[in-house]
């Protein structure tokens, strides 16, 4: 929550200098993008009651050279007002977006501002004082765009502008908690094994390497630490989701390590590699205890609860304790039987803090032994009975 109160006062304070007579052209494209990362991880009421508060607040501070030509109680309504119009698309945003998958959801933003700036133009007797086109005096390159599109299409690309990085920032951190430079990496690791010794854990880390200039920058990855600080298995996503991720991150070997502790045998796989049962059979073949998944899935969308209840079928097939960390989506901990010990909604949860006990030894299963041999027999048996019914046909 404390983090998300950052997005919100960032937000605010860029907006005195992003609307009215401090107007910095450069401020208004941040603005959003601080106060859609501050909606998208609260409930739709209080962000909005949050934001018109944030506006409220600061537009009152960037205009007050207008109370000379008005009272002071006209010139707070009028602000008031126009911070209310200011949060309605940030609610459209919140309750519209999460249903759309993939780029398009970032469309929602600035289609619902500038519907809401021309409703306002239209029907507000200041006409489109309010407008956020107007920032961007002095950019003539871009004020040209106004020739085509109006005010409209300027508003749009601002807007636009905070949509996309916030969609972007979600799709590269994913389940990759920490990313971090290639250069970089020696120096987290390190810290990572001094905690480790101090608090005398096991330390599992879902992060990523980046190598800027690679074909595919992006090594998605876990790090388990023990502690005594060695770091005793890593493991590489192995199965991408189509798109992006295909794209621009690397692919692990296939291989899913197992580790031996005291606390049973530890195996862990990152997000969409549960979605594919052949590929974790390998953790039940390993007898494996306890398998940590690290996800990320909006939580307040359908994909976020599916994703979750699809990886709980996978702690069952493979007679494994299963631990889902998620930095977005369903964190939860579950035993081998797909009871669940422990689940938390990242979105609402005032500490962002799962703890839970589960079974540190598995049950042996006999599906990862004999794997999709019953789903081939059914194969066998349809092309049976095709090959039966075209020998009976006359």
């Amino acid at each position: 929550m404390f983090t998300s109160l950052v997005w919100l006062a960032l937000g605010g304070l860029l907006q005195i200098f992003g609307f009215g007579l401090y107007t910095i052209p450069l401020a208004a494209w941040f603005v959003h993008l601080f106060m859609l990362r501050f909606s998208r991880k609260v409930k739709p009421l209080a962000g909005g009651l949050s934001i018109w508060l944030a506006f409220f607040i600061a537009n009152s501070m960037a205009n007050t050279g207008s109370t000379h030509v008005m009272p002071y109680v006209l010139y707070f309504a009028v602000i008031g007002l126009v911070s209310a119009l200011f949060v309605l698309p940030y609610l459209a945003d919140r309750l519209i977006a999460p249903r759309l998958s993939g780029f398009v959801s970032t469309l929602v933003f600035p289609v619902a501002w500038v519907t809401m700036e021309l409703i306002n133009s239209r029907v507000n007797p200041y006409g489109t004082w309010s407008s956020i086109a107007y920032t961007q005096y002095g950019n003539l390159p871009l004020m040209q765009l106004v020739s085509v599109t109006g005010i409209a299409g300027i508003a749009f690309l601002v807007c636009w502008f905070g949509s996309v990085v916030n969609w972007a920032w979600d799709a590269v951190w994913g389940e990759n908690n920490v990313m971090v430079y290639d250069e970089d990496q020696a120096a987290f690791i390190q810290r990572a094994q001094a905690v480790a010794r101090q608090e005398q854990v096991y330390l599992l880390m879902g992060m990523a390497n980046l190598r800027l200039g690679a074909a595919r920058p992006v090594e998605p990855k876990t790090v388990l630490v023990n502690p005594s600080g060695e770091v005793v298995a890593t493991y590489v996503k192995n199965r991408l989701v189509p798109g992006w991720e295909a794209n621009t991150m690397m692919r692990g070997d296939g291989r899913i390590p197992t580790t031996d502790t005291p606390y049973g045998r530890l195996a862990s796989v990152i997000c969409y590699d549960l979605d594919f049962p052949d590929f974790i059979q390998q953790v039940g073949r390993a007898s494996a205890d306890v398998l940590f998944a690290p996800a990320s899935e909006p939580s307040h969308t359908v994909l976020g609860p599916l994703h979750f209840r699809m990886a709980v079928f996978r702690a069952i097939e493979n007679g494994v304790s299963m631990v889902r960390p998620a930095r977005l989506g369903v964190p939860a901990a579950v035993d081998p039987y797909g009871r669940t010990l422990a689940i938390m909604d990242e979105a609402v949860a005032e500490q962002l803090v799962l703890v839970a006990q589960v079974p540190v030894r598995g049950v042996r299963t006999i599906y990862p032994r004999i794997g999709d041999l019953f789903a081939w027999l059914c194969v066998a048996g349809l092309l049976g009975a095709i090959g039966w019914g075209i020998r009976r046909s006359p």
